[in-house]
């Protein structure tokens, strides 16, 4: 009887020992879950902030591109209306004064307005940049030459 005794506590001993293991394991595993839960929720936004960040990337990009194509331009231009003004500053018709004083003018709207577009860029949230433009222009008409 002692011995079966002695046997009934050890398997009692024995399921108390395993039923904390099985709740340290449990414990254990629902730590496990959550950390990965976590890791996942940090990979999803690491992910979004990724494509953000080359969205933006491409929006700079194209932003930075478009506007050198226009400062490219608007530097020909600007070039094409300086040396126009060249030929004619030495003559005296007055029709040819007129045109000199107005392509005066035009390099100086298109000084000013490089200029304003350079620092409104500086200023603006990148997402805006693309509405930026040097094309559109309170002067249309054809630079003659």
């Amino acid at each position: 009887i002692k011995k079966l005794e002695l046997k009934d506590v050890e398997r009692e001993n024995l399921a108390r020992e395993y039923g904390e293991e099985v709740k340290s394991l449990q414990s254990a595993e629902l730590l496990a879950q959550q950390r990965q839960t976590e890791l996942k929720r940090q990979r999803d936004e690491a992910t979004q902030e990724l494509a953000a960040r080359l969205q933006e990337g491409n929006v700079l990009r194209d932003f930075c591109s478009q506007t050198h194509q226009e400062s490219t331009q608007l530097s020909s231009q600007l070039r094409a209306a300086s040396d126009r003004v060249e030929e004619l500053e030495d003559s005296t018709d007055s029709e040819v004064e007129w045109e000199v004083t107005e392509l005066q003018q035009r390099c100086h709207a298109l000084e000013r307005r490089c200029a304003h577009a350079q620092a409104a860029a500086s200023r603006m949230p990148f997402e805006k940049l693309a509405d930026l433009s040097f094309a559109e222009s309170s002067y249309t008409a054809p630079l003659i030459l």
